[in-house]
C-alpha cells in the first residue's frame, strides 16, 4: 500500500509540475476512460486515483467506464479523442496487447495512437493445465496442440 500511495503522490506531483508549465491546463474536467465495466479492479483503481488527482489539480476527474470488446471500445474512443490531455486512458494488457495481436485489423495502433504517461501496477498471469496433460511448459503445450488429433487451443 505504501508503494501505491507513493505512485499516486508521484502522479499528482508530475501533473502539478505540468500545470505550472501550462497554467491554463486543466481548465475543465478530465475524462478517465476505463476499458471495463464498473465494479472491477480497474474501475476501483481509477476511482481511487481520481479523487486525489481531482483535489491536486482542482478539476474533476470523471471515471468513464467503457467495457466491451476486450477494451477495444474504450481504446478506440481515446485514440480518436483530441490529444489535449483531457481524455486519459487506463490502458491494460487486453486493450493494448491482446486486441492488436488477435485481430487482423485492430481499430487502433497501440504504439502510435497512445503516449504512456505512467505505470500504475503490474499483474502476474498463470497458465494451468490438467495434471494428466503431457505438457509442463508453454512450448510443450503448443507442441502438444500441434500434434495430429489433439484439440487446438481456443
Amino acid at each position: 500500500m505504501i508503494r501505491f500511495r507513493g505512485m499516486v503522490a508521484a502522479a499528482c506531483l508530475a501533473l502539478l509540475l505540468v500545470q505550472g508549465v501550462h497554467a491554463q491546463y486543466p481548465n475543465r474536467a478530465i475524462r478517465f476512460v476505463v476499458p471495463f465495466p464498473p465494479g472491477g479492479g480497474a474501475d476501483y483503481l481509477a476511482r481511487l486515483l481520481a479523487q486525489p488527482l481531482t483535489q491536486a489539480l482542482g478539476q474533476q476527474w470523471v471515471v468513464d467506464n467503457r467495457g466491451g470488446a476486450d477494451g477495444a471500445l474504450a481504446a478506440s474512443l481515446v485514440a480518436k479523442a483530441p490529444p489535449d490531455g483531457y481524455t486519459i486512458f487506463l490502458g491494460t494488457n487486453s486493450s493494448l496487447s491482446a486486441v492488436p495481436a488477435m485481430r487482423r485489423r485492430p481499430p487502433y495502433d497501440a504504439i502510435a495512437d497512445f503516449t504512456p504517461i505512467g505505470m500504475l501496477g503490474r499483474f502476474t498471469f498463470f497458465l494451468y493445465v490438467r495434471p494428466d496433460l503431457p505438457a509442463r511448459t508453454v512450448s510443450e503445450l503448443v507442441a502438444y496442440t500441434r500434434q495430429p488429433g489433439q484439440a487446438q487451443l481456443r
